[in-house]
Formats: C-alpha cells, sequence, structure tokens
C-alpha cells in the first residue's frame, strides 16, 4: 500500500519559503510541525498574503533608496527616514 504524501511546513522554514509552497500546491493551510513531527500550528493563506505584501513593500522600499537591510521605517522618525533616502 502506497504511503500518502503530505505537505507541511517545519518551524524552522523561512516565511517565504512557507508561502511559495502554499502558492506551489494551491493550499488554504499548512500544517507546522516541530523537530520532532508534532504539529505546533497552522499557517493559513491569509497569513501568507501578509507575507507577500509585507515583502512586496520592504523590496519596494529597497529599490526606491528609501530602506536600508536592517531600517524600518515605521520605527524611525521623519529626519532619519529623509536622511535614509
Amino acid at each position: 500500500m502506497k504511503r500518502p504524501h503530505f505537505t507541511f511546513s517545519n518551524t524552522l522554514t523561512d516565511q517565504e519559503d512557507v508561502a511559495r509552497k502554499v502558492a506551489r500546491y494551491n493550499l488554504l493551510v499548512i500544517p507546522v510541525v516541530n523537530g520532532y513531527g508534532k504539529m505546533v500550528g497552522i499557517v493559513t493563506v491569509d497569513d501568507v498574503i501578509h507575507i507577500i505584501k509585507d515583502k512586496a513593500t520592504e523590496d519596494m522600499f529597497k529599490m526606491a533608496g528609501a530602506i536600508g537591510a536592517d531600517d524600518n521605517m515605521a520605527t524611525g522618525g521623519i529626519f532619519s527616514n529623509v536622511r535614509i533616502r
């Protein structure tokens, strides 16, 4: 008897990799398991949409030269954001 294949994510998997897996397999939810194979939670398609939006926004800021790799425009003041740009 053939064993079924289940798609899941590990707790150490990068969130962008999880988003790619959800998109690739057209999933609504993906289980998250720890190192022992025990399910510790799920990632929903709504979570993935937020991940994709955040990454796209970050990429746009980087392309515009408005944010550095370790900078966060939301926490910085107006003068620091202007200086970064």
